[in-house]
Order: C-alpha cells, then sequence, then structure tokens
C-alpha cells in the first residue's frame, strides 16, 4: 500500500522525496524508526538521500531505535554506521534504549560497536538501559560484556538511580542483591534512588526501598526538593497518601524555591491530583512560591489547560490573579510562553486583554519579544489587544520589535500598518500615520509607524540605533511621508544623528537614498541636535570614519559647521580620536588645530584630556593625535582656554598619565605651571585621585606640594574632593600637609560617610587637641615664671 501511495504521490509537481519536517527528520528516518525493511527498500526506488536530523542522527540511529535487527542489519549495510548524535549518542545507545537485546548484541558482535563510550552527559549504554528499564539488557552488558558498574554519569547518577527512576523493581534489586550496587548513592545535586522512584509510580518500589533499604522520605536533595514532592510531580494518589499517612511526610512542606506538593503538581497539569488535594487536604489554590507563581500561574507556563479550567471554575477571581513578582496575569503567563489554546480560552472567560506586568508591558509587547508570532497574528488579527499600547518607557510594541531584531514580526506589524488602500482612507490616515504623538485617533486601529518613546525615539530611531539597516529599509517603506526622517527625540537628535552616531554607513545611505532630489536630503544633513551637532558632528566625535566620509563627500560644506559651544568638527574629530578623520579636516579641508571655541578650548585641549582605552593598542592612541599635530601648532605649542589652563592641565585631570608624560617632555610647560586662579597640573592630578601622577609630580619631579590656589586650596582639599584615601593619607603623612575646614566640607560634599572624612576629622581633631595643649603649656609656663613682689615693713 506504502509504495502504491508513494508512487501517486510522486506524480505530484511538488512532491519531495528529501523533503524534511521542522526537525530535520526525512522520510528514511521514519521509515527506518517503522521496523520495515520494505519500507525502506520503497523509499531508496526513489533515490533519497541519507541525511542527518538537527541533532544529528542518521537512519541508522532510527533503526537502532526500532529493536528491529532486520532492519537495523540492513541499513547498517546500506548507511556510515559510525556517525554519532550531537549530544554523543551511538547507535548501540538507541539499540539499548528500544529494549531490544537481539539488536544490541547484534552491534557488538557484527559491528564492534563499544558499549563503554560515553555521551556528553556521561552515560554508558548500561545508563541508558537502567534508566529505560530493561533487566535482559542490563545483565547481558554486566555479565557477559563486563560493563563498569560503578561508573556514575556527570550528574552522580548511578545505575541504581536510573533504575529507580525506571521504576523496575526487579532490575533494582538485581543491581542491589546480585551486584552489590549501594541503595543509598547521592547525587551531585542531592538525590537518592527514593527520589527517582517517587517519579516511577511504583509504590512497591517505594517501600522496599524504605522499608529494606532504610531510605530517609523526609530527605531532602540539594534543592530541598523532598521525595513527596518528586511523588507530586508524578502525580501518584496512593503514593501521596503513602508519604502522608504512613511515613507522616508534611504537605505543607517547600523547597528552596517555596514551592510545595501543588505547585509540583500543577506543573505538570495533575487536575485529579490537585483536586483530591484541595478536597481532602483543603491546600490553598492561590498559594505562590518564592518566585511569585501561584499553581494557575505553572499551569498556564505548561499549557494545563484541564487544570486552568478547575481552577477557575472553583476560584472565578484567579482569573486575574497577579504573578506577585512582576503582576502578570495568567493571561500574561500565556502569552509568555505561547501556550495559544490557553489564551483562547481565558479570552472566552473574558479576562483582561489590556492587562500589563510591572514594566506595563501588554500581551502584545510579550509577544513581540518572544518571537510568538502566532499568538500576535491572533491578538490583533481578531482585534483583542490594541497594536500601539505602550509600556511605562511609552515603547509600542513596534519599538520592541525593532530594539530585539524581529523581523519576521516587523514585517507582520508594519503590513498592519497599512489597510487596504482608498483614496478616502489615505486622507484620512494620512495625518495620524505622520503624526509622532497621537494613538488614540486610529478609527482603523492601524499600526502607527512614528510613535515616540520617553526618549523621543521612534521605532525608526530605534533601527538606526542599533545598526539594523534592514529594519530601516522596511520601516521607511512603510512611511507614507518623509516628515519621519526629521522627527527629532529629545536629545534633538534625527534617525541619520543616530545612525551617524552608531557608524552604520549602509543605514545612513540608506535614510539619505530614500529622500534624494527631495528637501527632506538637505534639512536631514543639515539638521542639528539640542547642543547644535550636524551628523557630521555626530560621526566626528564617535570616530566613524567611513560615516564621516560619506556624508562629507555628499555635503562638503558642513565640515565649517559649529555647535552651541562653538566646537567645529575638528574639535569632535579629537574628542572621538580618530586620526584618519583629524587628519582628512586638516589636509583635505583646511581646518585649523588652533581654533578655538567659545571657552578658548582647542582640539589640543580635547586630545589632551582623552584618555588611553584597553583596546587603544589597535587604534591610534590620543599621544599619536597630539604627535600628528606637532608640525600645525608651532605658532602656539602651549595654547591657553580662557581660565588659563594649558593641554597639562587637562591631561592631568583626566589621569591621562602618558599624555602628560608626553607634554612634559615635548613642550615648554611644566606641572607648575598655574591658570588665572593659580591652579596647577598637580592639583588637577590630586583633584583625579591619582596616585601615580602625583607621585610623578611630587618625588620623581619635586614640584612643590605646597603649592595653593588664588582662593587658599591646596594640594589636600583636591585630593579630598577625589575621595581618594591612599592619596589623602599620602599628602599628609609625607609632605605634612594640614587639613582645613573646607578640606573636610569638600570631602562631606562627595561623600559624608567616607573613609577621607572620617580620617580628616581625626587628624583635624588631632591637630586641635595638640595646639590646645601647646596654649595650655604656654600658660603654664607664664605662671610658673610669676615672682611675688617683696614685701614691705611697716613703719609704724
Amino acid at each position: 500500500m506504502f509504495s502504491s501511495l508513494l508512487k501517486k504521490a510522486s506524480t505530484c509537481p511538488s512532491f519531495d522525496i528529501n523533503a524534511t519536517t521542522n526537525d530535520g527528520q526525512s522520510l528514511l528516518h521514519w521509515a527506518s524508526y517503522s521496523g520495515s525493511t520494505l519500507l525502506v527498500k520503497a523509499l531508496e526506488e526513489y533515490n533519497i538521500n541519507c541525511t542527518l536530523t538537527n541533532d544529528g542522527l542518521s537512519p541508522v540511529h532510527y533503526a537502532a531505535w526500532s529493536g528491529s535487527t532486520s532492519v537495523l542489519s540492513y541499513i547498517v549495510s546500506q548507511y556510515n554506521i559510525n556517525a554519532n548524535a550531537t549530544d554523543g549518542y551511538t547507535p548501540l545507545v538507541y539499540s539499548c534504549r528500544s529494549g531490544s537485546v537481539n539488536s544490541v548484541k547484534y552491534l557488538i558482535n557484527n559491528h564492534n560497536s563499544d558499549p563503554n563510550i560515553t555521551d556528553k552527559y556521561g552515560m554508558t549504554c548500561l545508563h541508558h538501559s537502567c534508566h529505560h528499564g530493561h533487566i535482559d539488557i542490563t545483565q547481558y552488558l554486566i555479565e557477559v560484556q563486563h560493563c563498569d558498574i560503578n561508573k556514575t554519569d556527570n550528574y552522580g547518577c548511578t545505575l541504581v538511580h536510573h533504575a529507580a527512576w525506571s521504576g523496575n523493581f526487579d532490575l533494582v534489586q538485581y543491581l542491589i542483591t546480585e551486584q552489590g550496587l549501594s541503595p543509598t548513592a547521592v547525587t551531585k545535586n542531592g538525590l537518592t534512588a527514593l527520589h527517582y522512584a517517587s517519579l516511577s509510580l511504583n509504590l512497591s518500589l517505594v517501600k522496599e526501598l524504605i522499608t529494606t533499604h532504610q531510605l530517609d522520605p523526609h530527605q531532602a536533595d540539594s534543592n530541598g526538593k523532598l521525595p513527596i514532592h518528586y511523588a507530586a510531580e508524578s502525580g501518584d494518589i496512593l503514593l501521596l497518601e503513602l508519604y502522608v499517612k504512613d511515613y507522616k511526610c508534611s504537605l505543607s512542606l517547600t523547597n528552596n524555591k517555596g514551592q510545595n506538593v501543588i505547585h509540583f503538581s500543577s506543573l505538570e497539569g495533575h487536575t485529579y491530583f490537585i483536586k483530591y488535594l484541595v478536597e481532602n487536604h483543603e491546600l490553598d489554590l492561590c498559594a505562590v512560591n518564592d518566585e511569585g507563581m501561584a499553581p494557575i500561574h505553572l499551569a498556564c507556563s505548561n499549557g494545563k489547560l484541564n487544570l486552568i479550567q478547575y481552577i477557575i471554575e472553583h476560584i472565578a477571581s484567579s482569573l486575574e490573579l497577579r504573578h506577585s513578582k512582576d503582576g502578570r496575569t495568567p493571561f500574561l503567563i500565556a502569552v509568555y510562553f505561547n501556550q495559544l489554546e490557553v489564551i483562547k480560552y481565558l479570552i472566552s472567560k473574558n479576562c483582561n486583554l489590556s492587562a500589563t506586568n510591572a514594566k506595563g508591558s501588554g500581551a502584545v509587547h510579550i509577544s513581540v519579544k518572544r518571537s510568538h508570532l502566532n499568538v500576535l497574528k491572533n491578538l490583533i488579527d481578531d482585534n483583542y489587544c490594541n497594536p500601539n499600547a505602550t509600556d511605562h518607557q511609552d515603547c509600542t510594541p513596534l519599538h520592541v520589535a525593532v530594539a530585539d531584531n524581529k523581523y519576521e514580526i516587523l514585517e507582520y506589524l508594519l503590513s498592519k500598518s497599512i489597510p487596504s488602500m482608498s483614496v478616502v482612507w489615505l486622507r484620512e490616515i494620512k495625518c495620524v500615520l505622520d503624526s509622532p504623538h497621537d494613538i488614540y485617533n486610529n478609527p482603523h486601529n492601524a499600526v502607527l509607524i512614528n510613535v515616540q518613546d520617553k526618549d523621543g525615539n521612534t521605532p525608526l530611531h530605534v533601527a538606526c540605533q542599533h545598526r539594523q539597516q534592514n529594519m530601516v529599509s522596511l520601516l521607511l517603506k512603510a512611511s507614507l511621508s518623509n516628515n519621519n526622517l526629521l522627527i527629532t527625540n529629545k536629545k534633538g537628535q534625527t534617525p541619520l544623528h543616530l545612525a551617524a552616531a552608531s557608524g552604520d554607513k549602509d543605514t545612513a545611505e540608506a535614510l539619505l537614498f530614500s529622500v534624494t532630489g527631495s528637501s527632506t536630503h538637505h534639512d536631514l544633513l543639515t539638521a542639528t541636535d539640542n547642543e547644535g551637532s550636524t551628523v557630521l558632528h555626530t560621526a566626528c566625535i564617535n570616530g566613524h570614519t567611513d560615516v564621516f566620509n560619506y556624508l562629507s563627500s555628499i555635503y562638503p560644506q558642513d565640515v565649517n559647521a559649529v555647535d552651541n559651544r562653538g566646537h567645529g568638527l575638528l574639535h569632535a574629530a579629537c574628542e572621538g580620536g580618530d586620526i584618519g578623520i583629524v587628519r582628512t579636516l586638516i589636509e583635505t579641508h583646511g581646518l585649523d588645530p588652533l581654533a578655538e571655541d567659545e571657552d578658548g578650548i582647542t582640539c589640543l585641549h580635547l586630545i589632551a584630556k582623552r584618555k588611553e582605552l584597553l583596546f587603544d593598542f589597535l587604534m591610534d592612541t590620543p599621544v599619536d593625535v597630539y604627535q600628528y599635530l606637532e608640525p600645525n601648532i608651532v605658532s602656539n605649542p602651549v595654547p591657553k582656554d580662557k581660565f588659563g589652563r594649558t593641554p597639562l592641565h587637562y591631561a592631568s585631570h583626566s589621569d591621562n598619565i602618558r599624555m602628560v608624560r608626553y607634554l612634559i617632555e615635548t613642550f615648554p610647560c611644566t606641572p607648575d605651571d598655574p591658570d588665572k586662579n593659580g591652579y596647577t597640573s598637580v592639583h588637577g592630578a590630586c583633584e583625579a585621585g591619582s596616585m601615580e601622577l602625583v607621585q610623578y609630580f611630587l618625588t620623581d619631579l619635586k614640584y612643590n606640594a605646597l603649592a595653593e590656589t588664588d582662593d587658599c586650596k591646596t594640594m589636600l582639599y583636591f585630593a579630598s574632593k577625589s575621595s581618594n584615601l591612599e592619596l589623602v593619607q599620602f599628602l599628609v603623612d609625607v609632605f605634612s600637609l594640614k587639613p582645613r575646614p573646607h578640606d573636610i566640607e569638600i570631602a562631606q560634599s562627595v561623600n559624608p560617610d567616607s573613609s577621607v572624612v572620617k580620617y580628616l576629622q581625626e587628624i583635624h581633631y588631632d591637630l586641635f587637641l595638640l595646639e590646645q595643649r601647646k596654649v595650655s603649656g604656654y600658660h603654664e609656663k607664664l605662671e610658673g615664671q610669676q615672682v611675688d613682689p617683696p614685701g614691705q615693713d611697716i613703719v609704724s
């Protein structure tokens, strides 16, 4: 019958003999698993390919899994037996799992398959046979193949643990009584054989382990999980009652995460078990674990619809019971875990479709972030949820899709931004789509693409910020107007500013190409943010050479632009630290490195201020840039800003040690040079909290440690401001600087409880006492030196 069906199917134009499932399983895999050699041969007549599944399984693995020796021998003769799955499972492992001792013997005896090979979990064939309860295979591997019975897997599980998990009473007894394995062994996570047996539904095995082998029913694993909790997972009422009545186990005990029996059973969806607990033991259906989950939340997360129905029927208010930590309702949890049938049921019970979690994210936000397109379509296509709902950051689902790079979801959402068009509709909706703010006046419930979040960013801003050129193209295509390119965020930045800041030349090109020939093209290139920076400033300050070269080539007249501070592009390029941009601006565009901003700051000050980063060995350092500029600054090698500060001041204040050394060794400047207030580079090093630089100035170069500014601030004042206790102590101990009240005050203003404050107060108090003692001693000395006047005789 299969042959005739296959023959008929092969006549269909779309028929593909090598088609696979989402897991990579082909028809040959399924035929091998069926145990039918005829099916395999029928497929081979159509030249089917031998492929691997996504997990690396070949048809040989599936044939071994079938337990059919005839299919296995045929498949092995045709295909490679040595291919291992990605988890390290060999075909022999699958034979051991199948329960066919004959196929196990066949692979070992005929193909020298090694039963002692371990998979990535540390399990051998013996572990697998015990795990699946196959006593005959286990006996063969132990008694004939002499496999190591004492080997544990990566989790510390012995053969007894695996056998107990299978629930095979005779196998457990065989391993303990005949092979002498310990019944009380504990895994790395603290599980005994009793924990595993409690999952197996074998009441007799549990009794045997407790009664005969003295395993403790009250012993928890390392996560605080008791055997009764494992019994709750299994859903076995008789086993539960055995623990409660015979062994006096408490139903209220929880594991380390605050989960009791009702939580463990809810995860598995054992409705009858939960009902029994509620009706016979009066357990609370609304009890939450330490993670904030009640039984209905756990059931929703795992799609246990019958249990959900029971809980809601039993306690109607549980329909809107919120997660105690993040505020999610059962509906939102079902959305989060992609449980579509549960979602449909909860909607039928009139759950709150506008519910949000603690971050303000609703069902649409969550389905987008979790990539649940099927859920998203259900919610939007059937008008259950507002596609333009905003969270606490005013982000719409469109923002989330772009930020999380959900391309397929973005495509779907944008398809909802343009309903079937008509001239009437276009007139009606155009103003809405162009608006960056209005998300309520939207009669067609269309997805709005220009909504701004709390930072003023539209989805297009976000796409540019994240260098997602493909998403930018989608958003531009969906837009009915160029106005969205000129929308600015709260920093005054257009999408092109953010593309320039991210260094994405392709995105910048896409934005400008979309408006070529229009006034928007010019407006984008000349737009300034709140600080007066153009897109060229932005590219320069972020050191993005490709973007700078592209923008300056299409709009060279902008190279002379200055921002609100008077910073030109060369200032910005020096802040960004890219020597290539600096060189182009000077050599190609003739910009002056000594040009000053409104505060008299030159690009030399900015280079000196820029610290070297850990990865600067891969790029030009600030010193490299400064050295390049040397021939261009001969007329004023040590420029001063309007406060009288030189680049050395800036380098010292930034703790830029390499730059400091370079400036001192190369130019006519010293750390003692004061600004207009007497502030020197040594003061700057103290303010930076740089112990290394201060030692270099005061110890190595012997500069004046007692220098004060014009307003009487010493080195100690600025060191105190830095909160560097070691530096403060160094100045006090080595150079005998004495704290003044304003030193303590500045330290307190930075951190009232800092160790610097306490140290300065102690030193200041000690000095006060010393001074008091000096004054007191002086007065005592004076008193001791006084002589009584000579007596006079009384003359009568």
